[in-house]
C-alpha cells in the first residue's frame, strides 16, 4: 500500500527487515525446542543402561582372566588349565601325551580327556 501523497509504502523497508529476522529467530527457536524436547533421555534411562554393560563387562573380564590364569572343568565334562601350565608338565613329563592319548582313544574311556588352552575357546 502507498500513500497517495507520496510513493514511499506504508511499511517501510526497515521494518519490513526487521520483521523478517524476528519471524527468523522464532522459527529457529521452535526448531531448537522440538529438537532438545524429541531427542532428550527420559527418566535416566541411558544412565541404566551405562551402569549395567559396564558391570556386565567387569563380570565377563574376571570370568575371562579366571579362564586364563586358573585350572578347572570345562561345561562338557572336559578340564582347562593355562598353556603354560600344560606346557611346564609336557616339558617336565613327556610321556603324558601318550597317557592322555591312551586315554582319550581307549575302549574303557569314559573320563574325558583334558583340553590344553591359551586361554580362548
Amino acid at each position: 500500500m502507498s500513500d497517495s501523497n507520496n510513493s514511499r509504502p506504508v511499511v517501510s523497508g526497515q521494518v519490513a527487515s526487521w520483521l523478517g529476522v524476528i519471524a527468523f529467530v522464532a522459527v529457529a527457536i521452535a526448531v531448537i525446542a522440538y529438537a532438545y524436547l524429541a531427542f532428550r533421555t527420559t527418566d535416566g534411562v541411558d544412565a541404566n543402561r551405562r551402569i549395567a554393560e559396564k558391570a556386565l563387562r567387569a563380570d565377563l573380564e574376571s570370568k575371562a582372566k579366571g579362564k586364563l590364569t586358573d585350572s578347572g572343568r570345562n561345561a562338557d565334562g572336559t578340564y582347562h588349565i593355562p598353556l603354560d601350565t600344560a606346557v611346564a608338565l609336557i616339558a617336565a613329563k613327556p610321556e603324558i601325551l601318550a597317557q592322555l592319548r591312551q586315554s582319550n582313544e581307549g575302549p574303557g574311556a569314559t573320563a574325558p580327556a583334558p583340553v590344553f588352552t591359551n586361554g580362548t575357546k
